[in-house]
């Protein structure tokens, strides 16, 4: 769901193992569903129910309000700290885990 924290089980997207991620959609697609999330590093993806589990270690979730509707939008809210929150937030499950 959107807002749900994540860190990553294996170095993947050009971010470490152990980094932290944060889910901006949920979809749904012709044979599978999925989520997509975005990494303190500022790359995105979706990952179907099955990729989840096997790249994603769940840390909880953030009140995250946000409204996809591009990857330009996207990114341009990555910069301006849209995420930084859910970022801090997910920093923190994780030190506590």
């Amino acid at each position: 769901m959107v807002g749900d924290l994540v860190m990553l089980k294996t170095q993947l997207l050009g971010n470490s193992k152990g980094s932290i991620g944060v889910c901006y959609e949920d979809y749904e697609l012709s044979d599978h569903s999925g989520s997509s999330f975005i990494f303190v590093n500022g790359s995105y993806d979706g990952f179907s129910e099955e990729e989840q589990k096997d790249f994603l270690c769940p840390l909880g979730s953030f009140n995250l309000s946000y409204d996809f509707k591009n990857v330009m939008i996207l990114e341009s809210d990555f910069r301006k700290g849209v995420f930084d929150e859910s970022f801090k937030k997910a920093k923190e499950l994780k030190n506590v885990s």
